[in-house]
């Protein structure tokens, strides 16, 4: 449950090592999820075989993006010069754009801020629209998602999302978190 108002960041490195095994944790259990269930005895590997199954991946998408932007809350911390509005900062619900900030903050490239969108526009869908599309641009949105290239088009009604998508797309979030942790460990601090 999200609190009421925004929350103080937390001093130390406490909160930013918390916020990064939750991430790693969740991101695991999520694709481990999926795995289970893409194997379950149904054959196959699609992971939504019906709209209940698409609002369950989009409600485990939408809880990686919290986790995600609770390692960034920690991370610009870390990197921001005391100037920095904080609580501005984690007030941002948008993990596209708060990790577009993070990274100009950090004074670094942001290659994944693509990605972020598409992966943020494919769980809207599965979470909201339990994966019926109403934008036939969201069939190149899980390849971004996912890291795929290539492949059929899969235009269809339904969003059809495997668990090597999944995966991969949980991998992501891993790997992005470790980059965070990386830019964190350094002495980065801008004065």
């Amino acid at each position: 449950m999200r609190p009421a108002g925004p929350v103080a960041p937390a001093a130390g490195g406490d909160g930013l090592e918390s916020a990064y095994r939750t991430l790693i944790r969740g991101s695991a259990f999520l694709a481990a999820s999926l795995q289970a269930r893409a194997t379950g005895g149904r054959g196959g590997g699609d992971v939504l075989p019906d709209a209940r199954g698409a609002k369950v991946v989009g409600n485990g998408l939408r809880e990686l993006d919290r986790f995600l932007c609770l390692l960034l809350d920690e991370a610009v911390q870390r990197v921001a010069p005391p100037t920095f509005d904080h609580l501005a900062y984690a007030r941002r619900n948008n993990v596209a754009r708060k990790a577009r900030d993070f990274h100009g903050v950090a004074g670094m490239a942001h290659a994944d801020e693509a990605r972020l969108r598409a992966i943020g526009r494919v769980r809207a869908c599965l979470h909201h629209c339990r994966g019926i599309v109403h934008n036939p641009a969201l069939f190149g949105d899980v390849r971004i998602a996912a890291a795929s290239c290539g492949g059929e088009d899969r235009r269809g009604r339904r969003l059809e999302l495997t668990f090597d998508d999944l995966a991969r797309i949980c991998r992501f979030y891993a790997e992005f978190a470790a980059v965070l942790m990386a830019v964190c460990s350094a002495d980065r601090r801008i004065p």
